[in-house]
């Protein structure tokens, strides 16, 4: 039975330099080193700006690293997967 290509090699995202480039910028933006230094204003919804540009690309990160961790990232091999299995089926019932 053929492999499918995105099956082929591990899905490691530390060799992909997208993921990297993606969480970079995420990040330069997330810290106002941008802004000049002192910058109070403009409030918005009662908080200086820097504030909710941090947030939000507090929110916005932990998307991008979900996203990351659960459609690029393969966890366990397939011959990991398949010994679990296999492992499952042989234990008589009550002795985990």
């Amino acid at each position: 039975m053929a492999v499918p290509a995105d099956r082929a090699r591990p899905r490691e995202p530390i060799r992909n330099p997208w993921i990297w480039l993606g969480l970079a910028v995420i990040v330069l933006v997330g810290v106002p080193w941008y802004l000049p230094a002192g910058t109070i204003g403009p409030i918005v919804l009662g908080l200086p700006l820097w504030t909710l540009v941090a947030m939000g690309s507090s929110v916005v990160l932990c998307g991008y690293l979900t996203w990351v961790l659960s459609r690029r990232w393969n966890l366990a091999e397939d011959t990991e997967e398949a010994g679990q299995a296999g492992e499952a089926g042989d234990r008589p019932a009550g002795t985990d």
